[in-house]
């Protein structure tokens, strides 16, 4: 840890109460536990692999994260279970997923079948298989599949030779 007074520090910088945090961090673990439910955070508020690592710790059973290219730096970082709750499209973005998926648990979301479709060529093209849960869509129409197509979408990741169903989002 560098010790130094504050105007000495260029900006932005980040600042972080370690004490606080590593408070935070056991405050929302021990909510989840009495709960009696897993604990997986979104890494979008600090997108640092030494705190998911601190989370994980404490007894997180993995992390979300945005993007391809946020799981690509977290598995590196030997984050070894992953999902990314977010469609993901195009060939040479799915094809750094499978890389991703290479070296940890990795699970992804589709909310269409043109989604599924290439998840499963990917995981085709790589000789691999991918968890992937189907979004749900709720009444505010952000994202997800409405629930008369979800269980179509559901059937169709379980039938698919390269793709297994791992729940609803």
């Amino acid at each position: 840890m560098i010790l130094m007074p504050v105007s000495a520090l260029e900006t932005p910088a980040v600042l972080i109460d370690l004490d606080v945090m590593l408070s935070n961090i056991a405050q929302m673990q021990r909510h989840c536990d009495a709960l009696g439910r897993a604990f997986r955070p979104h890494i979008k508020t600090h997108k640092i692999p030494e705190i998911a690592h601190m989370q994980l710790e404490a007894g997180a059973v993995g992390i979300a994260c945005q993007k391809v290219s946020e799981a690509e730096v977290f598995a590196d970082a030997g984050v070894e279970d992953i999902q990314i709750p977010y469609n993901i499209v195009g060939e040479r973005k799915l094809d750094r997923l499978m890389g991703v998926n290479r070296v940890c648990r990795l699970t992804v979301s589709a909310d269409d079948l043109v989604v599924i479709d290439g998840l499963e060529a990917a995981a085709r093209r790589h000789n691999a298989r991918l968890r992937v849960m189907v979004d749900l869509g709720t009444d505010i129409q952000r994202t997800g599949a409405p629930p008369e197509r979800a269980v179509d979408l559901a059937r169709r990741i379980r039938d698919s030779q390269r793709l297994d169903f791992a729940g609803l989002l």
